[in-house]
Order: structure tokens, then C-alpha cells, then sequence
């Protein structure tokens, strides 16, 4: 099964994992087949596990917080747990070939990052090189993309800024809120 919670609170117990939904998980006796295996052909091999179809509506919640993988024996006894790699999902859910990074149309300005992880981001605009005294600007999440967008003004040309990304990070277990530069 998969485990999930948007707010990073899964724990695993002796009874099982607490604190999370749970998203049931099907073997497929035909592996990884049809255009899975011809994009990856290094799963070949390996053990395949699907999603029900009813669960499908879950996915886009579990990709933006704390996500485990729980393996159980036939008597239900857990065996292991472990995280999950996210980066064919993403791609699965929301593929974009748009421009990202700062374009303008004529005078106007629109920032755009690809971050479907994110449970918000929000532009942080300064005057100068010096972030004390931002301006923060809260940008619009398209879910069928994946991206964050915010349309400006003339007069942010040339001013400084940074993305204030709120999101749940694997190395330390929490949500965190992280300024970082464009990647764009």
C-alpha cells in the first residue's frame, strides 16, 4: 500500500502506519508493461504494482506531502516501509513543454515555475540585492501543469526576487518553507 499525508505526520507503529490515508496497491502479474517499460526499460524484470482507478483522484494530494511505500507479509504483518521516487508520477501528471522562468508581454512581466510538489509558492520581489523588505506575491497553481504562475507590472523590471516555496522535504520529514532562486 501507499501511505500519504499532506501534512507530514505518518508514523510508523507497531499496529502499522498511523496518521496517513492509505492508497491500496494490485500486483500485476504482467510486470511494468505498454509504454512504461518502453519509456524505462530498466524496469524490466522487476515487480509492478497499480492503483486502482478510483484511487487515481488521491494522487495529485500525495505527491505534495509525506508519501511511503508499506510492503506486508500474507499475514498482513509488516515487512517493510520505504519512501518513494516521485519523478515518473510527476512527469506522468503534469507534463508541460511551456516556457517557465520570466516572460514578457510587452511591458508586462509573468513568472512561472514548474513545482507540483509545492503546496504553495509565493514571489517574493525586492527593490534591491538586499531581501529584507519584500514584496510577496501570492502565485496561481495550474493542476493540470504542475506550474505556479503570477503576472506583474511594468515597473518590476529589473528588481530582484526570489520564489518562497512551501513544501514537504524527504531529507528532514516536514513541510518547509524554502526562498530559492529561479531555476529558469
Amino acid at each position: 500500500s501507499i501511505f500519504y499525508s499532506p501534512n507530514a505526520t505518518l508514523e510508523l507503529t507497531a499496529d502499522g502506519v498511523q496518521n496517513g490515508t492509505e492508497i491500496p496497491l494490485t500486483f500485476s502479474k504482467s510486470g511494468p508493461g505498454g509504454d512504461v517499460l518502453q519509456r524505462n526499460p530498466y524496469l524490466n524484470g522487476y515487480s509492478a504494482f497499480k492503483i486502482d482507478a478510483k484511487d487515481f483522484a488521491k494522487i495529485p494530494d500525495a505527491v505534495k506531502g509525506q508519501v511511503a511505500i508499506v510492503v506486508r507479509d500474507d499475514n498482513s504483518k509488516i515487512v517493510d516501509v520505504t519512501g518513494v521516487q516521485l519523478w515518473g508520477v510527476l512527469d506522468a501528471l503534469y507534463p508541460y513543454d511551456g516556457q517557465l522562468g520570466v516572460t514578457w508581454d510587452g511591458s508586462t512581466p509573468t513568472l512561472s515555475v514548474w513545482a507540483p510538489t509545492a503546496q504553495s509558492v509565493n514571489l517574493n520581489l525586492f527593490e534591491s540585492s538586499d531581501s529584507s523588505n519584500a514584496q510577496e506575491f501570492p502565485m496561481q497553481w495550474d493542476s493540470k501543469t504542475g506550474v505556479w504562475t503570477v503576472t506583474g507590472k511594468a515597473d518590476w523590471k529589473s528588481k530582484f526576487y526570489l520564489y518562497e516555496v512551501n513544501v514537504y522535504v524527504p531529507s528532514n520529514g516536514k513541510i518547509e518553507t524554502n526562498l530559492v532562486t529561479d531555476p529558469y
